[in-house]
């Protein structure tokens, strides 16, 4: 790491970096706007010493990786948040030490994360930063980078996806995620939709079928979904109620009262701790007067510490097999879930308040699966009383810090033990 003037990283050096950064799109649905935010990381970083590389293989989002030491922290840039999806971005505004901006939040998870490099030499010396730009369709890049690299790790600091929960926090288990493709075809003879009554429709058949997933409640019905997860010890029950308040207002945020809605504690605890499948797509390529010949749904399985994802995506395609014979059932995408028992909790304590687990997307049981023992943190959050997204500088530089304290307590947890990929 250089030690001239111009990298050093102070309030002075965030506050460009956060001008900057916070002045480009990032939205979920414009890669391109994605990548040349993270050229931007990729730029600020180089310019203040450290080894940076581009990692990008052809139909990939890129990588940007920092540093070469034993220890991966990882984040990510994409955002989903919809008050993020700007097509015209524009700078900032900063009063005094709040940040105003579009997907502010974000940006400020990924600066956190490169301050915790850039302002410290000891730390820079043992962590490898690895910037995502695909976090949310599964982290596919990181998982062609990990098969391609020949360095090895030690452990991992994940950061989760920005969570209602006050940072910075740190997750002591992650979920996975299993996306699955049904597509139901006929023999592709065209038939008049007249005849819709009396011949099979597979529009139907695909809905009937995705309709027997689960109840109206949200209960899964497949056979032995629910099979395996763990439950948090009672501390942690009581660490994720501490925050149900945040958790509740953020799920009902722009939603009328009702006698009828769940309490904040069970909308908590649902949200955390219950294995779900959602659809995230459905389509149809019937045409003009004709019945489809072919119709085709994504589903998305989200299953908890102690399930195993492969056993789950099996479950569901049998119980669609079971309902429609001629059916195709696909895995696109299989992550398990984490959970990490390399520190002691009480030590993590010390640092920030800790979650038993973490819900959304994270790449850590693809890290634990290698045998990477993987922790997830989270150095911002999504706060509901917030109408516009703002964060603060001192925020920045707080989750910078708790960073650095967490990656001192790994190089010491695991000081001695055999690396791995």
């Amino acid at each position: 790491m250089a030690t001239s003037s111009e990298s050093v990283w102070d309030d002075a050096a965030l506050r460009r970096a956060i001008r900057l950064l916070g002045a480009h799109a990032s939205r979920i649905d414009d890669p391109l706007a994605t990548a040349r935010a993270l050229r931007l990381v990729w730029d600020i970083a180089q310019r203040r010493g450290a080894a940076t590389e581009i990692f990008q293989l052809p139909g990939t989002m890129p990588l940007v990786i920092v540093g070469n030491g034993p220890i991966l922290l990882i984040t990510h840039l994409d955002d989903p948040h919809p008050a993020a999806q700007v097509e015209e971005p524009s700078p900032p505004s900063i009063t005094g030490e709040v940040v105003s901006a579009p997907g502010i939040t974000r940006k400020a998870g990924v600066l956190a994360a490169l301050g915790a490099i850039l302002s410290d030499d000891e730390i820079a010396g043992q962590v490898t930063l690895v910037v995502e730009a695909d976090r949310h369709q599964g982290s596919l890049a990181l998982g062609y980078w990990i098969d391609a690299t020949e360095r090895s790790f030690q452990a991992a600091v994940c950061e989760v996806s920005d969570l209602p929960v006050p940072a910075p926090s740190i997750y002591l288990a992650s979920t996975g995620v299993a996306t699955i493709r049904i597509t139901v075809s006929d023999s592709g003879q065209r038939i008049e939709r007249a005849y819709g009554g009396v011949v099979p429709d597979v529009g139907h058949q695909l809905v009937a079928a995705l309709a027997s997933l689960k109840s109206v409640e949200g209960e899964v019905l497949v056979p032995q979904f629910y099979d395996g997860a763990i439950t948090p010890e009672v501390e942690g029950l009581a660490t994720l109620q501490r925050v149900a308040s945040s958790v509740g207002a953020w799920l009902t945020r722009g939603v009328p009262p009702s006698e009828d809605r769940l309490s904040s504690s069970h909308l908590t605890l649902g949200a955390f701790l219950a294995p779900s499948i959602t659809i995230r797509e459905y389509s149809l390529d019937g045409k003009g007067p004709y019945l489809a010949n072919q119709a085709s749904a994504v589903v998305e399985a989200r299953i908890m510490p102690g399930q195993d994802v492969g056993t789950i995506a099996r479950s569901i395609e049998t119980h669609v097999i079971n309902r429609i014979p001629t059916a195709t059932v696909r895995t696109i995408l299989s992550r398990p879930s984490s959970r990490s028992t390399m520190l002691d909790e009480q030590q993590l304590e010390q640092i920030a308040q800790v979650i038993p687990v973490a819900a959304g997307n994270s790449p850590a049981g693809l890290l634990d699966g290698l045998g990477i023992p993987t922790v997830g943190v989270s150095t911002v959050w999504r706060d509901p009383a917030l109408i516009q997204e703002q964060v603060t500088i001192s925020g920045v530089a707080e989750g910078s810090r708790a960073l650095q304290t967490l990656i001192r307590h790994l190089a010491t947890a695991t000081n001695g033990r055999e690396t791995s990929r």
